[in-house]
């Protein structure tokens, strides 16, 4: 790669042999801005009502010394076409999110215009909730800090059971008060890594 483009290539890059001349197809090359560093904040928010499983997951980001235009957010489970993305914050500014075909469970969301104060997007969406389920955790790719929370609540009348092989458990808040739905668990993730598969 020529030095002086080499800053631009995102890590892992990928390179191509591009056939030229007149037999070769006709390619098309855009060049795209390159996405400013992150903070991100996610926030997975689980709550059971008997045979129905809402699931909203909140990104706050906070992009750092330049405008945020679009980013990329990896889910670990299928998500499927119900989601729903809404903007939390700041006002005046619009969202627009689709999937990106050729990734697994990629979402690509754009603003308009671009933000460079914090941003706040939620995706969320209603299932069936006849048996188990993974927990789908969410990171926004190629941020290099962030951090998640999963807090799961149950505001039916059978009480569900958390299995955790992965994720550190957060202790009970000292000041927290009881309230409804009923909390029954709180767990912290970190990005890709925990939603790398198990061994066997």
């Amino acid at each position: 790669i020529d030095p002086r483009i080499a800053a631009l290539v995102d890590d892992p890059a990928v390179r191509s042999w591009v056939p030229a001349g007149e037999r070769a197809d006709a390619w098309q090359v855009r060049l795209v801005r390159r996405r400013p560093p992150l903070d991100v904040q996610a926030q997975v928010r689980l709550t059971v009502r008997d045979d129905r499983l809402s699931q909203s997951v909140t990104f706050e980001c906070r992009p750092d010394a330049s405008d945020l235009d679009s980013l990329v957010v990896q889910f670990s489970e299928p998500m499927g076409d119900q989601l729903e993305w809404s903007l939390l914050a700041p006002a005046g500014v619009s969202i627009a999110a689709r999937r990106l075909e050729s990734r697994d469970e990629s979402w690509v969301v754009e603003f308009t215009p671009p933000v460079r104060e914090s941003a706040t997007i939620r995706a969320a969406r209603t299932v069936s909730f006849p048996a188990a389920v993974p927990i789908p955790l969410a990171w926004v790719e190629g941020a290099p800090r962030q951090v998640g929370e999963v807090i799961v609540r149950d505001a039916g009348r059978r009480r569900p059971r958390i299995v955790n092989r992965r994720l550190t458990e957060m202790p009970p808040r000292a000041d927290a008060a009881p309230a409804w739905p009923v909390l029954l668990g709180e767990f912290s993730f970190t990005g890709a890594r925990d939603a790398a598969p198990l061994p066997p």
